[in-house]
């Protein structure tokens, strides 16, 4: 059996069941998901997103697996918390030596091509909705298919209003944009640009490009159809946000160009080593 701790929005999440999956078919084991998103002390609470797709994988809450993580009562607990103290492991990205662990209970984000590029086609299977979105936005899903669609996503939110995570994260600036869409023009013909934002006023007051462009978010969306609609674009340029990374990785179009940033916070930039995959190109 394969536990995996949920937390984050809903890339987190989909990193976090991709990894799971890929330990769980490595091991032929189940995957169980503690989704009880109400993480740590210095964790946002979150909703679990996952639900919405077709994912491999039995979701339950925490109390009913505390015995998998605590099978010795107290001590286990206490043991825990100071190998935690001790190691600060924090599981963000590629980890090799993780591939042959006997845990049970894996906690952490585990961003990297590296886990989720060999169970490509699994994922392509499980990462799709279980009500299809085809009808109710089968215009702009109808556009996005006959032109030479480029999503575009810019994150702001959280980064820009939480103090805490301002400073961990960079916000790709209006010159990052500018430089993307060129790099996307040099390669794809009479491109249009669909944008994503959870900002959406504000990019259409500062974003300006002298090609078409199709404001998608509205406000309204969910999450899980942004991510969608965002994926069936044929190419794509994401912000520093593991959303719009899933975004561009569900792309099946095989001549995909991606565009993304290179540098993809203020810490830890050594574990992001392999998020990005190697054909992205990276500004």
């Amino acid at each position: 059996m394969t536990i995996i701790k949920l937390k984050g929005g809903l890339g987190n999440q989909l990193f976090q069941y991709a990894f799971g999956r890929f330990l769980s078919i490595k091991r032929d084991e189940d995957l169980i998901l503690d989704k009880d998103i109400m993480t740590g002390k210095n964790d946002i609470y979150r909703q679990y997103g996952l639900g919405y797709f077709n994912i491999n994988a039995r979701a339950v809450d925490t109390f009913k697996i505390k015995e998998f993580k605590y099978p010795l009562g107290m001590i286990s607990k206490l043991w825990r918390g100071i190998k935690s103290k001790i190691f600060k492991i924090y599981n963000i990205g590629w980890n090799p030596k993780i591939l042959n662990s006997k845990g049970i209970y894996f906690d952490g984000y585990w961003q990297s091509y590296k886990y989720v590029d060999p169970i490509r086609n699994e994922l392509l299977k499980e990462l799709t909705l279980v009500n299809s979105i085809d009808d109710k936005f089968s215009s702009v899903l109808g556009d996005i298919k006959n032109s030479n669609s480029v999503s575009l996503h810019i994150r702001r939110g959280d980064y820009i209003n939480d103090p805490k995570t301002s400073q961990i994260h960079n916000i790709c600036d209006l010159d990052y944009y500018d430089r993307a869409v060129k790099q996307i023009v040099d390669r794809v013909g009479n491109p249009v640009f669909y944008i994503f934002s959870d900002d959406i006023d504000w990019v259409k007051e500062n974003l300006k490009i002298d090609y078409p462009m199709v404001f998608v978010s509205d406000g309204t969306m969910k999450d899980y159809e942004e991510l969608v609609i965002m994926s069936k674009c044929k190419n794509n340029i994401i912000a520093n946000s593991s959303f719009s990374w899933w975004g561009a990785w569900l792309n099946k179009n095989n001549q995909k160009v991606v565009v993304a940033p290179s540098r993809w916070n203020n810490h830890h930039q050594e574990e992001y080593k392999y998020l990005l995959p190697e054909s992205w190109i990276k500004i």
